[in-house]
């Protein structure tokens, strides 16, 4: 965005500030600047002249040869413009005068013409980027005239960074910068001239069918126009803003978008059907050709301004071209309206037109700005399309005028954010100086945020906080060290206990570590056996695909093993992620969040595995982790009723600690591996909610020197019931020594005719070892006599006994 200072000057006082001088202090306040050029400077010897004749060069169809008088007298020039014509005025340099690209203007012989000048055009001149043509000035344009004596072609612009803008929608036009210069400056604003104008009903009637999407329109209807080009001080203005000038109905509302920061819209009004306008969404695959020559279609979402026959221009956006302004024009209706931002940026997104009034739309304007540029447009309506007049009173409907906003101020809050006392008075004359109302309280005061400021940009106490700050100024804070309480980051169990189970899993048990979203695909879903109306739905959904959120990591992992086996034989594959559960779809409550790690073991079938050890490689898996983790007692349990559909139902165990129910180990159920394609591999998984983990019994862990002795191991074989557990009698084992026994291990479970129906034989490894002396065989065997004897008591059968 550009400003123009000779524009601002309008407003307030700029004389004695140097231009670099003031873009400094405005990024220092208000928005980062990105350059300053002086336009107009080294135009001393540019001359006012008008041409007293054109004719044809006698060697060259494109040159002209003009006579021209500069007011010393008629010489002549060679002139290659289009557009040179007699009797028009133009800016000329003599010879000897040096233009701002360095070109310096000397007599010169051309096609054996001699020309004694040059005709300018407003890119020769740096005024402008128009370099089709001379520069065409005001015939009433006093002639013999230094250019700069006549016109304002001197100027300082100001680049502005546009990103730092997009929080201040009330500085998308030169007025809202001259608020801020004399703010900081500390100088007066001078008021913009607004002309008054009657609100009514006028010869056209205004009916906005969405009052959200477009919450104020109005509607003026202007006569006797007649369309020509703008007055030269307005297209210089335009010009140094890179706005080419188009006619002087257009320039005009241009030239109040860029002053007020208002988009208006001029509409040929005998170009309309009938004499209503509504404010309408579009009708499915309604189509309009915009003012850029291109058809668009648009969508139901798309708000458009409409007559009784079709839409006449994309709100926000852009007009159409069936009612643009053109010579025959006579009569206008001036459009001046206020539509919800993001209508606006969602449209100019899929019909891929962003322009100046969208960019502006999208920055939530204030309201009372539509206002403002109705008054602004009539009060230079008269200089600028001489006699033009307002038909009858202006139509501004606008049903929800918003509330006027207050914040309370605490000045112990200035104190403390900023660590200097501002006192109040400072505090007022800040804040006043930004159009800010206070009505003073007790230790502080009561401010009315300004129309401008409050539709996003001010809306809490320390959005005040920073206006006084940066107005203050942030260098005139003496820089002071804060002090800080030293203490230890708090600890977080959480944290450490993922990272543990993280470094058990992959550094220690041969786990890959992946990562996948929390969110899934319906598809996913429905092959996992849910119901994806189950899921919290995502409204914005990221992406295609991600528009709920998961329950469990499971289907997230299923849905990549496929993918891995084609290249893998067999792999280890973890998630420690989050999944979201919500009792009540339908619920305001946000869902409730659960921490799992979930484990998968796969190999592709005859990769030397016995089938149905397909489960253990979970369940080992899992119990080589929590042993890792030092979790104390934790025992396995069958499987209920109430389970995933993922969840085999014959070969799974849930795992338990006390109340706890901490997960499950299972086979993948054969419908679930079909449908994911792994119906040819052995999978099996495990899966323990972290949350309830770090709940859990874990025993602090204490340094234990290596034994001094050595230990005996034997093993037992016993034939039990295949209803009786593992666990209960690997406690009855260590019951029989509970000084002497150190490890009890399960290594094989056998089941058949050897041992007959309903029966099961396992076999543990013992291991015995006495703190303070070397067992001998005698003691070994003893031991192990009495261990016997506590298992046959359960009514046990041992083997080779």
């Amino acid at each position: 965005m550009k400003l123009s200072l000779k524009w601002i000057g309008d407003y307030v006082d700029l004389s004695g500030v140097d231009a670099e001088a003031l873009a400094e202090r405005l990024t220092r306040v208000t928005a980062e600047i990105e350059g300053v050029e002086r336009r107009g400077a080294g135009l001393g010897d540019v001359m006012t002249a008008r041409v007293l004749e054109v004719a044809r060069h006698p060697k060259a169809d494109r040159l002209s040869v003009c006579k021209v008088d500069a007011g010393t007298g008629v010489i002549g020039v060679v002139c290659g413009a289009p557009n040179v014509r007699a009797d028009a005025v133009v800016a000329f340099a003599p010879p000897g005068t040096q233009l701002p690209d360095g070109k310096r203007i000397e007599r010169a012989e051309i096609r054996g013409v001699e020309s004694q000048g040059m005709i300018c055009s407003l890119a020769e001149l740096r005024l402008g980027e128009d370099a089709d043509g001379i520069w065409l000035l005001p015939e009433e344009t006093p002639v013999g005239r230094r250019l700069g004596d006549v016109l304002p072609v001197e100027d300082a612009i100001i680049e502005i960074d546009n990103k730092s803008l997009t929080h201040r929608p009330d500085l998308w036009g030169h007025y809202g910068f001259a608020r801020e210069f004399a703010a900081f400056l500390g100088r007066k604003l001078r008021p913009l001239q607004l002309a008054p104008f009657a609100i009514g009903k006028g010869p056209v009637t205004v009916t906005v069918d969405d009052p959200i999407g477009c919450p104020r329109y109005l509607a003026a209807v202007v006569r006797g126009v007649r369309v020509g080009p703008s007055p030269a001080w307005m297209q210089l203005r335009l010009q140094s803003v890179d706005v080419r000038p188009r006619n002087n109905v257009v320039d005009l509302t241009n030239y109040v978008m860029l002053e007020i920061g208002q988009p208006t819209h001029a509409f040929d009004l005998e170009r309309l059907h009938g004499s209503e306008i509504r404010i309408r969404h579009a009708r499915a695959g309604e189509k309009i050709t915009t003012l850029d020559k291109e058809e668009r279609k648009l969508d139901e979402a798309a708000l458009v301004i409409a007559d009784s026959r079709r839409a006449i221009a994309v709100a926000g956006v852009m007009g159409g071209a069936e009612t643009e302004i053109s010579e025959s024009t006579r009569s206008v209706l001036l459009e001046s309206a206020n539509f919800e931002p993001s209508i606006v940026r969602k449209t100019a997104q899929r019909i891929q037109l962003r322009t100046d009034a969208s960019s502006r739309f999208e920055k939530s304007l204030d309201p009372d700005f539509a206002r403002q540029a109705v008054g602004r447009f009539l009060s230079l309506l008269p200089s600028v399309i001489p006699g033009a007049t307002l038909d009858g009173p202006v139509a501004d409907v606008f049903p929800a005028p918003p509330l006027e906003k207050s914040i309370e101020l605490r000045l112990a809050t200035v104190h403390h954010r900023l660590g200097v006392d501002v006192g109040p008075d400072r505090v007022r004359a800040i804040l006043e100086a930004l159009e800010f109302r206070l009505e003073t309280l007790e230790g502080g005061f009561r401010v009315s945020v300004p129309s401008f400021r409050a539709t996003k940009d001010v809306s809490i106490e320390m959005d005040l906080v920073e206006e006084i700050g940066r107005l203050y100024g942030y260098d005139d804070i003496s820089e002071r060290s804060p002090l800080i309480a030293c203490a230890p980051a708090p600890k977080n169990p959480m944290r450490a206990l993922e990272r543990e189970v993280k470094a058990i899993l992959s550094l220690g048990l041969g786990f890959h570590e992946v990562g996948t979203y929390s969110f899934v695909d319906d598809t996913v879903i429905t092959k996992a056996g849910l119901d994806p109306e189950h899921h919290v739905h995502i409204k914005n959904a990221i992406a295609s695909g991600a528009g709920r959120l998961r329950i469990s990591i499971v289907p997230n992992l299923l849905a990549i093993l496929e993918e891995n086996l084609r290249h893998r034989d067999a792999f280890r594959l973890y998630e420690l992620g989050r999944s979201y559960t919500k009792a009540d779809r339908r619920s305001a409550e946000l869902p409730v969040e659960r921490r799992d790690v979930v484990g998968f073991a796969c190999r592709k079938r005859g990769t030397g595995v016995v089938r149905p050890a397909v489960f253990f490689d979970a369940k080992g898996a899992c119990e080589a982790l929590l042993r890792a983790l030092s979790l104390s007692s934790p025992e396995w349990r069958s499987t209920g009723d109430i389970r995933d559909p993922w969840v085999h139902p014959s070969r799974s165990a849930e795992l338990w600690q006390g109340s706890l129910r901490l997960g499950e180990a299972s086979e993948l159920h054969p419908s679930i591996a079909q449908a994911f394609d792994l119906a040819t591999a052995d999978v099996s998984f495990f899966r323990i909610d972290l949350g309830l983990l770090s709940k859990s019994d874990r025993p602090i862990r204490r340094f234990e020197p290596l034994p001094r002795f050595p230990a005996i191991r034997q093993d037992l074989s016993i034939v039990v019931a295949e209803s009786v557990r593992a666990a209960d009698l690997e406690a009855t084992i260590r019951e029989a020594a509970p000084d002497l026994i150190g490890a009890v291990r399960l290594f094989d479970v056998y089941t058949g005719a050897q041992v007959g129906a309903g029966k099961r034989s396992l076999t543990f490894e013992i291991t015995y070892r006495a703190p303070d002396r070397t067992l001998r065989d005698s003691d070994a065997a003893a031991l192990h006599a009495r261990v016997v004897a506590r298992v046959q008591a359960l009514g046990a059968l041992v083997r080779g006994v």
